[in-house]
């Protein structure tokens, strides 16, 4: 579609008429999507919340429109519906996509769900296992539990994985100053 075509061109202002004229007339589950994309990108949290939302009810389960939904809620630190829009996404998608798993996981930590958080990274990194920034949040994970050799284990994989990243030498050196 057009509007599509202006959001890819970051060309915000044109594809947000061009969605609101299409919607002005009927409701389309896509062009709402569209339509929090572009909230997204100019960091208009509210807004990408509620064009997020009508997509969800729209179309309750496609994943993406979903996913969408709980980072907009995630912005506002509205963690506990963020985490549960996100495992709608997990639920509703067809394959396994990793950086839903990360997205929850963040939400299951700030909600100081610390077991549940380490069970979707290490499903994070059971999909995706090149993935050094996961290891790190494992890792940190691991530590906020006294689960130390784990820790440890996991910031050595991250370090592995990418070794100029001073973060996981310095996490590296806090765990084996508590060990």
């Amino acid at each position: 579609s057009k509007a599509l075509c202006y959001l890819d061109q970051d060309k915000l202002d044109l594809a947000k008429s061009q969605l609101e004229a299409l919607i002005s007339n009927e409701s389309h589950a896509k062009a709402y999507y569209l339509l929090a994309r572009i909230a997204r990108k100019q960091g208009l949290w509210d807004e990408m919340e509620l064009a997020a939302q009508v997509a969800t009810r729209l179309e309750p389960k496609n994943s993406r429109y979903l996913i969408l939904f709980s980072l907009a809620l995630a912005e506002q630190k509205k963690y506990s519906a963020a985490e549960r829009f996100a495992t709608k996404a997990i639920d509703s998608s067809s394959v396994p996509v990793f950086w839903y798993y990360g997205h929850r996981a963040k939400m299951r930590m700030e909600l100081g769900e610390t077991e549940k958080a380490i069970a979707d990274w290490e499903k994070g990194v059971e999909l995706k296992p090149d993935w050094d920034s996961y290891f790190h949040a494992l890792a940190k994970a691991y530590l906020s539990e006294g689960k130390l050799q784990k820790a440890l284990d996991s910031v050595n994989r991250a370090i592995q994985l990418n070794s100029e990243n001073s973060e996981y030498r310095n996490l590296k050196n806090t765990i084996i100053f508590d060990k």
